[in-house]
């Protein structure tokens, strides 16, 4: 999963600094919003799902297998009319929301262990030590959903914090020091990225091949905006190719002589 979190991050800056994208590809809100109504009763319709289906195993009857019956139709519904909404959007657009789909089911699943949890505790026999009742948390996936909905808003503060808490709960987390770093690098706190990419090549050092290609595919995409040839500069500064920055702030010169970040990282280079 945590590669397709990236991806999906990945394509959200993208879009955000596309300045060319067709009207067409714009969202529809009223198709989004039947959408998240669409996941929400999926998600729903899933927790009590499996909490049925494991009633249905410990004591089996006819009324608990009806209902296991009508809720995998309902879901099956719900499934086939969320195909249908997908494939109203463009392509781009549903990638993002395929990744929510992944985000909430596994939210789904997380919350019925609590769920479950909670009611093992609750039915422990009379005279045992009584336990506080767990206060659930909100899921990691829960969490890396809604920092990619703060990174589409441009929201770069909250998002940050939020990777933030997933770190403290998940210091192995890689994903999140990944993304914590681009986020970093694009709202110019240039040290703090700079400590998030070492965390996270240090978790697992093929993260090294993911910094620098966003910047890249970026470029790319937009070849006239001096910010993201700024921006790839910096990420092979901070990797310590002093050549390869160079000639990224010297393009972003080019673009726009005034680019601040573009001279201050010739700076840094050059020397005073």
């Amino acid at each position: 999963m945590k590669k397709n979190i990236l991806a999906v991050f990945s394509l959200v800056m993208l879009l955000a600094f596309s300045s060319s994208a067709p009207s067409s590809a714009q969202d529809d809100p009223s198709l989004i919003k039947s959408l998240a109504t669409n996941r929400y009763l999926l998600a729903q319709s899933r927790v009590e799902y499996l909490k049925l289906r494991n009633e249905e195993e410990k004591t089996p009857t006819n009324d608990l297998v009806r209902k296991v019956d009508d809720l995998r139709y309902k879901i099956q519904v719900l499934n086939e009319d969320k195909q249908r909404l997908m494939a109203l959007l463009p392509e781009e657009k549903q990638a993002y929301e395929l990744m929510k789909d992944v985000l909430m089911k596994e939210a789904s699943i997380q919350l019925f262990i609590v769920s479950e949890l909670g009611l093992r505790i609750q039915e422990a026999p009379a005279g045992s030590p009584s336990l506080p009742e767990p206060k659930p948390e909100i899921p990691i996936t829960k969490l890396h959903e809604k920092a990619l909905d703060y990174v589409s808003q441009h929201r770069y503060d909250e998002a940050s914090r939020i990777y933030e808490e997933i770190i403290l709960r998940n210091p192995d987390d890689d994903q999140a020091y990944l993304i914590l770093g681009h986020i970093c690098l694009l709202s110019g706190q240039f040290s703090k990225a700079e400590e998030a990419f070492n965390s996270a090549v240090h978790i697992d050092s093929e993260n090294l091949n993911e910094i620098v290609p966003f910047y890249e595919n970026i470029v790319i995409q937009n070849p006239d905006d001096d910010v993201a040839y700024a921006n790839l500069g910096y990420a092979y500064l901070i990797l310590g190719d002093f050549l390869k920055a160079k000639d990224a702030f010297k393009t972003a010169l080019n673009i726009n002589g005034d680019n601040i970040l573009a001279l201050k990282g010739m700076r840094i280079i050059e020397g005073p």
